[in-house]
C-alpha cells in the first residue's frame, strides 16, 4: 500500500490528533514506524495497538516514525533522529514495505545490513504479519525479528532491550534469542524453528484506535478489532495458516470500548477477517445502534450474512458494500475453499439492493492454480449478470500470488505476459458492462512481493541490500522436495 497524496507536516498532524498522549519523561526512547506514509501508517491497528501498549512500559518512551521518500526518519513528537533512539521498531504489514525500511536506515545515518552497524547504533526490530509469514528475507536488516502476535512479547522485549543499555550488543541479542518467537539472525542456529506467538485472550491486548486523525484512510471514525483468524481456509490466504484458530475480543470488552470512545466520534468501524462469525455480533450491533452510532464492518462473506447486519445497513444509510468472489467459476471457487455459489451471491445482491446497497466493490484474481479461460469469462459472466440488477460496480483484480505456509506455496505465477494478456481482455469487456469500473494490481509489483515472499536469507540481501535481482518474467513453481526457507516458522496446529 503506497499513499502518494498526502505531505508530511508533522506540527500540523500532531494538532488535530485526539486521544492517546503518552508520557515522554522515561529513560528509555524507543522510535515505532511504520515503513509508509502517515496516512497508510496511522489506518493500521496493528501500528495503532504496539504504540499503546509499548508506552505502558514504565521506562519506555515510545514515539511514532514514518517514510518518506529522501527524507531522514524521525519520531513525530520529539522531533528526535531515527539514530538518536535507543531502539528503533518497524511495523510491517507488506513485504513492499521492506525496500522503503531499507531506506529509511540509509536516510537516516545508518547501514541497513546489520552486520555493519555499530553497537552504539539503535537496535533495529521488525515484526507484523509480513516477516512472520517468513522472515529470512530480512535476516540480513533487523537485529531482531518477532514472529506473530507481537504483544505477547513486548514487555519481555524491551525489558531485555533496557537491560542491554548497559552492555555489549552481543549481550542484547543474546538475551533477546531466548525469547519466545523472536528470532535474532546473529545468533540463531538456522535449524530450530522458532515458534509463532499468538495472543489467546484479546481482551489483554486491544488492538483500536488510541490516536484519532483525519489524516487515515477511516477518517473521524473509532476502529477495533474484533477477531483474529479466520478457521475457513481459503487455500490461497496466509493469514488462514498462520493463524488457523479464530480467537475473540469479548462482546463486554468491545462495547465498553466503544462506548468509551463515543467521546470522540460517533462513527465506528468493527475490523477482522471474520467479524460476522463473532458469536455475539448480534449483541454487539445492537448495542451500538441503540447509541444512534454509525456502524461499518470491514467487509463482508458472502456465506456469513445474518438479519443484524441487514438491519445495521439499512440503519446506517449505508450505500456501498465490499464483498470477494475471488473468482467467477462455481468450480474454481470450490478449489480455492470458497464455500458459496454465484446463485448464493447474485440472491445477496438482490437483498443488499433491498437494503439501499447501490454499489458493490468486487474483488477476485486471476492466475488461480486449475484456471482456465473459461474462468476469467466467468468474471465477465458474473459481473453482467449483476450489473443488469442496476447496481454499480467497482471491480478489482489482483494477481495470484503463492504465499508460504497455504497449500499453494509452491505453485507458479501466471507469466507476465499472460496476466497482461487477461488484465487487457478484462479491461475492454468492462467498458461494455454498464455502471462498472475495472482496475487491478501492478503485475511487477506481485511479482516483486512473491520474490520476497520466497526469498532465504541471500537472496533476501539480493533483494533488498544489493538492489541486484531483476524482476523475472515466469515465477516457476518450487519442486516437492525443495527446501522452504519459510519452514523457519513453526506454526502450532492450534
Amino acid at each position: 500500500m503506497t499513499d502518494k497524496k498526502h505531505t508530511y507536516a508533522p506540527s500540523l498532524l500532531i494538532g488535530q490528533e485526539k486521544g492517546f498522549a503518552p508520557s515522554v519523561h522515561k529513560p528509555v526512547s524507543m522510535l515505532l514506524i511504520y515503513p509508509n506514509t502517515y496516512y497508510v501508517g496511522m489506518s493500521n491497528l496493528g501500528f495503532q495497538a504496539i504504540y499503546y501498549h509499548a508506552n505502558q512500559h514504565p521506562s519506555i518512551f515510545c514515539d511514532r516514525g514514518f517514510v518518506y521518500k529522501s527524507r531522514p526518519v524521525s519520531g513525530i513528537l520529539s522531533g528526535i533522529s531515527l539514530r538518536s533512539f535507543d531502539i528503533a521498531a518497524f511495523s510491517a504489514s507488506f513485504e513492499l514495505d521492506y525496500f522503503n525500511i531499507v531506506s529509511a536506515l540509509r536516510e537516516s545515518g545508518l547501514n541497513p545490513d546489520r552486520t555493519q552497524r555499530k553497537d552504539t547504533d539503535p537496535l533495529i526490530l521488525i515484526g507484523g504479519i509480513a516477516p512472520t509469514i517468513n522472515p529470512l528475507p530480512l535476516a540480513g536488516i533487523a537485529d531482531a525479528i518477532v514472529i506473530g502476535d507481537g504483544e505477547m512479547v513486548l514487555n519481555d522485549l524491551l525489558n531485555a532491550c533496557i537491560q542491554g543499555k548497559t552492555r555489549s550488543g552481543r549481550d542484547v541479542l543474546d538475551s533477546l534469542s531466548v525469547l519466545s518467537g523472536v528470532f535474532v539472525p546473529e545468533t540463531h542456529n538456522r535449524t530450530n524453528p522458532v515458534m509463532r506467538l499468538q495472543a489467546l485472550d484479546l481482551d489483554l491486548f486491544p488492538a483500536q484506535t488510541h490516536v484519532f486523525t483525519a489524516e487515515t484512510e477511516f477518517s473521524g471514525r473509532f476502529l477495533i478489532e474484533v477477531g483474529r483468524g479466520c478457521g475457513r481456509k481459503c487455500r490461497f490466504c496466509a493469514a488462514d495458516y498462520i493463524y488457523p484458530r479464530p480467537r475473540w475480543r469479548s462482546a463486554e470488552s468491545i462495547i465498553s470500548a466503544i462506548s468509551w470512545n463515543r467521546q470522540f466520534t460517533d462513527k465506528v468501524g468493527m475490523l477482522g477477517v471474520a467479524v460476522m462469525n463473532h458469536p455475539d455480533i448480534d449483541d454487539i450491533i445492537r448495542q451500538v445502534q441503540s447509541w444512534n452510532m454509525d456502524i461499518s464492518i470491514s467487509s463482508l462473506r458472502v456465506e456469513a450474512i445474518k438479519e443484524s447486519v441487514l438491519d445495521m445497513i439499512t440503519a446506517s444509510g449505508q450505500r456501498s458494500v465490499t464483498l470477494a468472489p475471488e473468482t467467477g467459476s462455481d468450480r474454481l471457487r470450490k478449489t480455492i475453499n470458497k464455500r458459496f455459489t454465484n446463485d448464493r451471491l447474485l440472491s445477496l445482491v438482490q437483498t443488499l439492493q433491498d437494503v439501499g446497497v447501490q454499489e458493490l466493490k468486487l474483488y477476485f484474481m486471476a492466475g488461480l492454480p486449475g484456471e482456465t479461460d473459461a474462468d476469467i469469462e466467468a468474471i465477465i459472466s458474473l459481473c453482467k449478470d449483476i450489473s443488469a440488477r442496476n447496481i454499480r460496480l467497482k471491480v478489482n483484480v489482483n494477481p495470484f500470488i503463492p504465499k508460504p505456509h497455504t497449500p499453494f506455496e509452491r505453485e507458479p505465477m501466471m507469466p507476465q505476459k499472460e496476466l497482461k494478456r487477461v488484465f487487457s481482455y478484462l479491461q475492454s469487456e468492462f467498458r461494455a458492462i454498464p455502471r462498472s469500473s475495472f482496475s487491478h494490481a501492478s503485475i511487477r509489483e506481485a511479482y516483486t512481493e512473491a520474490l520476497i515472499c520466497r526469498a532465504d536469507e541471500n537472496m533476501g540481501n539480493e533483494i533488498l541490500l544489493n538492489a541486484s535481482v531483476r524482476v523475472p518474467k515466469e515465477l516457476a513453481g518450487l519442486a516437492p522436495d525443495a527446501p522452504l526457507p519459510w519452514k523457519i516458522v513453526h506454526i502450532p496446529l492450534s
